[in-house]
């Protein structure tokens, strides 16, 4: 792996979203004794702006049914019949 090329992925490979063959290409470019064209920094000044994000938002409460209506949409069938099971199992806990 080229420096160029590591450089091109390091935003990535911080923020662990690379497949996992270009992560070990890239570690192993890091960790390489040749002398770098600011892959060290790079990697630096990445990890460093990930480690912020995550204190970059705040935190939302989540409105009721929320989760329910995103399976519902990706999956219709799934969410109505999670929904039956769950009535059913109330109805014969209340009988």
């Amino acid at each position: 792996m080229t420096c160029a090329q590591f450089k091109k992925n390091v935003g990535s490979l911080a923020l662990d979203a690379l497949d996992p063959n270009q992560a070990v290409a890239c570690r192993a470019h890091l960790r390489n004794a040749n002398n770098h064209d600011g892959c060290v920094q790079s990697w630096h000044d990445k990890r460093h702006a990930v480690s912020h994000l995550a204190h970059a938002v705040s935190a939302v409460k989540l409105r009721p049914g929320l989760w329910r209506g995103i399976e519902e949409r990706v999956s219709p069938h799934q969410g109505r019949h999670r929904d039956m099971m769950v009535e059913s199992m109330a109805s014969r806990h209340h009988n």
